[in-house]
């Protein structure tokens, strides 16, 4: 309050927000927030402070997919995964995410010998997809994540889109996202992924908080809806060879 000067404060009387923000330890950190106001000036206008709100702001990685049950066409449908990284100072979310496609996908260009990881990909928008499992990351692992992302791999048949999101999920955070379909001798396939996505989040087909980045309405329909994976079923047609899972 001292030596603010009148330029300080609106025509209320109120000055900007302040923010402030402090690294703290994932394993558990009391904080404690003393504030304090002083008004010298003058014994005519009351002074005080407003505290809005004190959140911890976390950055989390999420692997996701379209789909927890086999399509009529036998498309397997898509994973990916997502690093979500909330701005301490606004609403704010910057979204990064990867995906692994083919080469030879209707919506992808042949790169040679690039890699077939996909960042910021237009088919692997969030909002285009129903399944999701997050976790928290360090720095470290955030740090990680993005190496993983900056790799050289090439999509095949048994090295496929649920392979890099999930195994690069588990190398990540520790957790297994077993996406392992039996189906296909083990193969992973979106599927699988969304079934163990569903079990991780205690039967839905979202983290329990909900996801910041979804409008409130699209978090209410996802969890209405796909809040358990279907029992579809295979036609006698499909062969794992079609590899129609990117």
């Amino acid at each position: 309050m001292y030596g603010l000067g009148l330029a300080a404060f609106d025509a209320n009387g109120s000055t900007d927000w302040r923010y402030v923000s402090l690294d703290v330890d994932q394993d558990g950190d009391t904080v404690q927030v003393d504030a304090t106001v002083a008004n010298v000036g003058d014994g005519l206008l009351p002074s005080q402070v407003i505290i809005d709100f004190v959140e911890e702001v976390i950055d989390y990685i999420c692997v996701y997919t379209n789909t927890a049950a086999y399509f009529s066409d036998n498309n397997l449908g898509h994973a990916a995964l997502l690093l979500a990284e909330p701005d301490p100072d606004t609403e704010a979310v910057t979204i990064t995410t990867w995906g692994l496609w083919p080469d030879n996908h209707e919506d992808t260009a042949d790169n040679g010998a690039g890699t077939d990881i996909r960042k910021n990909f237009a088919n692997d928008v969030y909002t285009q997809f129903n399944y999701f499992y997050c976790e928290p990351v360090s720095k470290t692992q955030k740090d990680k994540l993005i190496a993983e992302g900056n790799k050289n791999i090439k999509w095949t048949c048994t090295n496929n889109c649920s392979s890099f999101a999930t195994e690069t999920f588990r190398k990540i955070t520790g957790t297994d996202v077993d996406a392992g379909d039996e189906l296909f001798l083990g193969v992973e396939t979106p599927v699988e992924a969304g079934k163990s996505i569903i079990k991780l989040n205690d039967g839905s087909s979202l983290p329990k908080g909900g996801l910041p980045f979804l409008s409130d309405d699209r978090r209410r329909d996802l969890q209405s809806s796909s809040s358990a994976a279907s029992s579809g079923a295979l036609t006698t047609s499909f062969v794992l060879g079609a590899c129609n899972y990117y």
